[in-house]
């Protein structure tokens, strides 16, 4: 405590500053010279990349997604530290729970002097929202110049899951150094709308501690469960296509076949024109075709079974066990992780063949044909683009994809996954780009080393 004392003694002004009336006096050119600052220590790294995601939560999508990427960038041996690009409200610091930290914490309290690159990890919900992300109105006071050398040293990367980029938003994107997008198809997009420098960098996943991996062989069994056993696992929103799906489903089959639908969901929001979960059962349940197919309001659970609640990630990992045909009619979808991690279990996929799932799909899983001439209008609840289209994925289509779809005989995780989106692979595209766009900071930073 003494030393706090002492500590702390130093910051008191010195005496006869203030007179006694308290108006002061002017401080003696003794006074001005006499430096007080505090003790200091130097930061870890001279430099680094400054990753800046919503990365806290722990069963968050894009959370997950940001914490792969940072630790595959990590993992290449130049120095990194991670940043909130904000924090849901409802959190405070405390609150990040003890298996993010476990993961990517050292990460988080890793220190810089200095952050010449930053790749901010964002879903782009308008054009003043990035420009404010990237520059806050704040930062700008110091210059034009200065304003510039931010956008600069800028990297965007962004999840999509339409086929068009509003030009404001394009605009924004002009002016950073580069801009990762997930697959090839949003860089053929992006292209489209004018973005310059686009570049498609997958979600990395890391074996040892993916959810799925180890149900599937060789770390796993190559044991499949009996029969059709659909599921599918998101939030219950029209861009998800649910709706649809109970419907494709209930018309498809009967309560007499060796078939099932597991929807692990969570309503999200309140959408015009779309049904609850509550509503879109008894919409169906309700259509001559499927009573005929011999399902009612008493029998339909034993073989249809809708889940809002909320289930650890292990009884997620669950759920790909106990199933074996994955599905995902989305209109669009940006990668769609709990589908990569069906495929990792080993288990076959029926998807919309367009948007995240083609960058992954492999022999044996059934597309749900599309093409230019079936895309429809996006639901205007999402504010998106007046003229943003997205995959038309009907009931029909969907049946017949279902009805197409075959388990697989044996469970193997796809040999062919981690070369491509390992993290050590993935990590090594990000660095590639890195010292594409930055050559001179890139051979810096390889100097000053990182943390692994």
């Amino acid at each position: 405590m003494s030393d706090l004392v002492q500590q702390l003694g130093g910051f008191v002004a010195p005496d006869g500053i203030l007179d006694g009336d308290g108006r002061g006096r002017e401080p003696t050119p003794e006074e001005l010279e006499r430096h007080i600052v505090a003790p200091g220590t130097d930061a870890h790294l001279p430099c680094a990349i400054e990753y800046q995601a919503p990365w806290d939560v722990l069963e968050d999508g894009l959370a997950r997604h940001a914490r792969a990427q940072v630790r595959a960038l990590a993992r290449t041996g130049l120095p990194v530290v991670l940043r909130r690009l904000s924090r849901p409200k409802f959190m405070m610091e405390d609150d990040v729970d003890a298996r993010v930290r476990a993961s990517v914490g050292y990460l988080r309290d890793t220190t810089a002097g200095s952050v010449p690159i930053a790749i901010r990890q964002l879903v782009i919900h308008s054009a003043t929202f990035l420009e404010n992300t990237i520059a806050p109105p704040g930062a700008r006071l110091s210059g034009f110049d200065d304003e510039i050398k931010v956008y600069g040293s800028t990297i965007i990367y962004t999840p999509w899951e339409r086929t068009t980029v509003a030009p404001a938003i394009v605009e924004v994107l002009n002016r950073c150094a580069e801009t990762w997008v997930h697959g090839e198809w949003v860089v053929d997009i992006f292209k489209r709308a004018g973005v310059k420098r686009v570049y498609a960098i997958p979600v990395a996943f890391d074996p040892d501690t993916s959810l799925t991996s180890h149900i599937s062989a060789p770390r796993g069994s190559e044991k499949v469960p009996s029969g059709k056993r659909f599921y599918a696992i998101g939030k219950w929103e029209p861009r998800k296509n649910y709706h649809a799906l109970i419907g494709a489903f209930l018309q498809e089959f009967s309560p007499k076949e060796r078939s099932s639908l597991f929807i692990k969901t969570y309503e999200w929001g309140s959408w015009d024109g779309y049904p609850s979960v509550g509503e879109s059962i008894a919409y169906w349940l309700a259509q001559p075709e499927v009573q005929a197919n011999g399902w009612t309001a008493a029998n339909h659970t034993r073989l249809l079974r809708v889940l809002s609640d909320k289930i650890s990630d292990v009884a997620i990992a669950q759920l790909h066990r106990d199933n074996n045909l994955y599905v995902t009619c989305s209109h669009g979808e940006a990668w769609d992780m709990p589908a990569f991690e069906a495929r990792s279990a080993g288990n076959r996929m029926v998807y919309t063949g367009w948007s995240g799932p083609t960058d992954f799909a492999g022999e044996g899983d059934e597309s749900i044909w599309y093409g230019l001439s079936r895309a429809e209008p996006v639901h205007p609840g999402y504010g998106w683009e007046p003229e943003a289209t997205w995959a038309s994925c009907g009931v029909g289509l969907i049946r017949r994809a279902l009805r197409n779809a075959q388990p697989p005989e044996r469970r193997v995780h796809p040999p062919e996954l981690y070369p491509r989106f390992g993290l050590g692979p993935v990590g090594a595209q990000m660095a590639a780009r890195i010292q594409e766009r930055f050559p001179e900071v890139y051979e810096k930073l390889v100097k000053v080393g990182g943390f692994g």
